[in-house]
């Protein structure tokens, strides 16, 4: 992949030293699944302008047949093949937008709630001082993430057809605020602090929640009916928030005091509770990986705990696999933590 240079660079905010600390709840057995995430470096974000550029429908931005890394949500790249799939799909559906000072935020994981919030959402939270961009987003944006968008000032949004790619001649691309799965501390509290005043969040801390995945395809829980009885011993609801709407599961977290849920999306919503209230993740084991609630829960100034499960396989799948988590270790903890 080449190094294509943009033709003007422009700072928009500066990078951190991101310092997190430990699990609350940590053993010395498990402190190699965390000690690589405890200092990270998050670079500065920059707004670039390229010209002459192809954006795909699935938000890879292309100049001269080569990808641009800056719209990557990782520094992956196209085999030779799909390269091809796409110049050769350009030929019959690129569209030519008319000359305006337009603006990508969007990466191609843009359909996931996780990648959406904290990855478009923090790109378009340091462009607030900007004016008079015109906002890329494809057309096939879900109502939640249509609602996202209005915590920002009025925002002038073009959306592109999925079924079309599109030929650019100034772009300007708004780097990512840190590589996914970790965060610029102050962009991503000035993000909850956004929706907390846009959506006039509530602010009594009363609500004890457990976020169920039973209704997903994979990463489920094992003896969930087991687990459930006895965190409502400890005064806990259980949540399906596929069942919910956007604003009513950022309401419901927003008045959490506690929230469990298993790695997942679910998880996410952790972005809308107050600080110095608590989260716990459940966890697959042996996944030192997978870490962006624990570097969520540290950006957001939460109290992070944590429960490793037990896997129903050898495979070491830590996208998919299914867990049981021994009751005696969540309710020792909630003890510990409720006492």
């Amino acid at each position: 992949m080449l190094n294509i240079r943009a033709e003007k660079i422009i700072k928009l905010h500066d990078g951190i030293v991101s310092i997190r600390s430990y699990p609350k709840n940590i053993i010395k057995e498990d402190i190699w699944l965390f000690e690589h995430e405890l200092k990270r470096t998050i670079p500065d974000t920059y707004l670039k302008i390229y010209s002459n550029t192809i954006v795909t429908s699935n938000g890879l931005v292309l100049k001269q047949s080569n990808l641009i890394e800056d719209n990557l949500v990782l520094k992956q790249s196209l085999h030779l093949k799909d390269k091809v799939k796409i110049l050769l799909k350009n030929l019959f559906l690129i569209k030519r937008l008319p000359e305006k000072p337009y603006l990508i935020t969007f990466n191609s994981e843009y359909s996931g709630y996780f990648h959406w919030i904290t990855e478009t959402l923090t790109r378009i939270m340091v462009t607030d001082n900007l004016h008079d961009f015109v906002l890329l987003m494809p057309d096939n944006l879900k109502i939640w993430q249509k609602e996202t968008l209005s915590v920002f000032k009025p925002l002038s949004i073009e959306y592109l057809n999925t079924k079309h790619h599109y030929k650019i001649k100034s772009l300007n691309l708004v780097t990512h605020t840190a590589p996914s799965g970790n965060y610029n501390d102050s962009v991503i509290r000035q993000l909850r602090q956004k929706f907390i005043e846009s959506f006039n969040l509530p602010i009594n801390k009363n609500k004890r929640i457990y976020i169920s995945r039973q209704k997903a395809r994979f990463r489920k829980l094992l003896n969930e009916q087991e687990f459930v009885h006895a965190i409502s011993d400890f005064g806990f609801e259980t949540y399906y928030f596929e069942e919910l709407s956007f604003q009513e599961q950022i309401r419901l977290s927003a008045q959490c005091e506690i929230m469990i849920g298993l790695h997942g999306a679910g998880l996410t919503n952790m972005l809308f509770m107050s600080e110095g209230t608590k989260v716990i993740e459940l966890r697959i084991p042996d996944d030192k990986y997978n870490n962006c609630y624990y570097s969520l829960a540290n950006a957001l100034n939460l109290d992070y705990y944590y429960v490793l499960g037990k896997k129903n396989t050898l495979i070491n799948d830590f996208h998919s696999t299914d867990i049981l988590i021994e009751i005696n270790k969540i309710s020792l903890l909630l003890s510990n933590i409720l006492k």
